[in-house]
């Protein structure tokens, strides 16, 4: 756990290794990520399926013109376990789970990468969960000044 003064006081990053077993990971990527899955085109080089709200990446905004199907199934269990895991990011609000309802799943092919960029806020709301599902991935974080 980090915060901008290497401390953690105030952490900016939680890692929670080993999140999810090798079963439950291997479930949700034989449910996911199969070609039956609802893949879209998007304006980047990888496939996406968008569940709760779709993301516009022309716009960087929530698409609410979009029909976009409720989380699946298969990550309601996650989608609580995580709410439950990590604390109320609201200062203020006391203690209280995380509302998930909005899923981004993003197909990265051996070669391909992300961008740098700035996760947006205003759509996602101030805590983004991360699960990197199927290899390895290294990941450069930093505080946006």
């Amino acid at each position: 756990i980090l915060d901008e003064n290497g401390g953690n006081e105030s952490a900016a990053v939680d890692i929670f290794l080993d999140f999810v077993s090798p079963e439950e990971e291997s479930r949700l990527l034989d449910e996911l990520a199969g070609r039956d899955g609802p893949w879209s085109s998007s304006a980047l080089s990888r496939r996406v399926q968008h569940y709760g709200h779709t993301f516009n990446y022309r716009t960087l905004m929530l698409d609410y013109s979009k029909n976009t199907p409720p989380l699946p199934e298969s990550c309601v269990d996650l989608a609580h376990r995580i709410s439950t895991t990590y604390p109320n990011p609201n200062p203020g609000e006391g203690p209280g789970e995380v509302v998930l309802d909005q899923l981004t799943l993003n197909e990265y092919l051996p070669g391909q990468g992300i961008a740098a960029h700035t996760d947006t806020k205003s759509c996602f709301g101030p805590s983004i969960f991360i699960l990197s599902l199927g290899s390895a991935v290294v990941m450069r974080l930093a505080l946006d000044e």
